[in-house]
C-alpha cells in the first residue's frame, strides 16, 4: 500500500471535495435552465477530478497546488462575471482554499489580485454601500487568512527545527542526519560530485562519564562541537549520531 504525505492528502481531498461539491450544482442550473453557468460548473468540478486524479497517480503536489490554487481564481471569476454578485459566496472559500495550497507571499498576491478584479467585476452592478461591504468582508478574509497561514507556517517551521536539533550541542540530530544523507546521496547520483563523511569517535568517553558525571560529559559534548564548528566551512555541517 502506497503511504502517502500529508501535502498529498490534502490536495487530493480537497480537489475530490470540490470536483463532488460543485457536481450538483451543475445539474440544478441545467434543469433550471441556465446552461451558461451549467457548464462552467461542469468544467470547475471535472478539472478538479482530474486534479485529484493527476496528484493521485504523479504524486506531485508543489505544481498542481499552486495550479489548482489558480484555477479556483480564475473560475470564481468566472462565474461572478457571468451571474453578478450573486456568486460571491464563492470568494471566501476560494480565498482560504489560496491560502491553504500556495506559498505565503504567493497566496497574498494570488488574493489581492482575486479581490481587485472582482471589485472590477461588480463596480457597475451594485451600490456603493454594498460595494463597500463586499470589499471590507473580502478584505477581512484576506487578512485573517493570511494572519492564520503565517503563523501556522511559523510554528511548523519552528517544530521542523526542534524535530532536527540535537538539544544538547545545537547540532543537527539522528532525524537530520538520515535526511541530508538522503539529500546528499541523490544530487551525487545526478550530478556526480565529491562528497565526503567524516565520522568523529571521542575515546574513553564512558569513563568520562563514570568517573566525573554526565554534566561533565555533555560539556565536553558541547566544547567538542564549537570546536568542529569553529574549524570547518559553512557550507559544512555538524551532527551528533549516537
Amino acid at each position: 500500500m502506497i503511504k502517502r504525505t500529508s501535502s498529498e492528502k490534502a490536495l487530493l481531498s480537497l480537489s475530490l471535495l470540490g470536483a463532488i461539491s460543485i457536481l450538483p450544482f451543475m445539474f440544478i442550473r441545467w434543469f433550471e435552465g441556465d446552461i451558461t453557468l451549467a457548464i462552467i460548473d461542469g468544467v470547475v468540478s471535472l478539472s478538479a477530478l482530474i486534479f485529484f486524479l493527476f496528484v493521485l497517480i504523479t504524486r506531485e503536489t508543489s505544481a498542481a497546488k499552486n495550479s489548482f490554487a489558480i484555477f479556483l481564481t480564475i473560475g470564481v471569476l468566472v462565474t461572478i462575471f457571468v451571474k453578478g454578485e450573486e456568486q460571491l459566496f464563492w470568494v471566501s472559500p476560494v480565498i482560504i482554499s489560496i491560502y491553504f495550497l500556495m506559498p505565503l507571499k504567493l497566496a497574498k498576491f494570488t488574493s489581492v489580485v482575486l479581490v481587485f478584479f472582482v471589485l472590477i467585476i461588480i463596480y457597475n452592478r451594485v451600490g456603493l454601500g454594498e460595494l463597500l461591504t463586499i470589499l471590507s468582508t473580502t478584505l477581512l478574509t484576506v487578512s485573517l487568512s493570511y494572519v492564520v497561514s503565517r503563523s501556522y507556517n511559523d510554528k511548523k517551521n519552528e517544530l521542523n527545527l526542534l524535530a532536527s536539533i540535537d538539544s544538547l550541542t545545537s547540532s543537527g540530530n539522528r532525524r537530520a542526519l538520515d535526511k541530508k544523507l538522503t539529500e546528499v546521496t541523490t544530487n551525487h547520483h545526478r550530478e556526480a560530485d565529491t562528497i565526503s563523511l567524516i565520522l568523529i569517535d571521542l575515546d574513553n568517553f564512558k569513563e568520562i562519564n563514570d568517573n566525573y558525571g554526565h554534566a561533565a560529559g555533555d560539556h565536553i559534548l558541547i566544547k567538542v562541537c564549537e570546536l568542529i564548528v569553529q574549524h570547518t566551512r559553512l557550507v559544512d555541517a555538524l551532527y551528533r549520531y549516537g
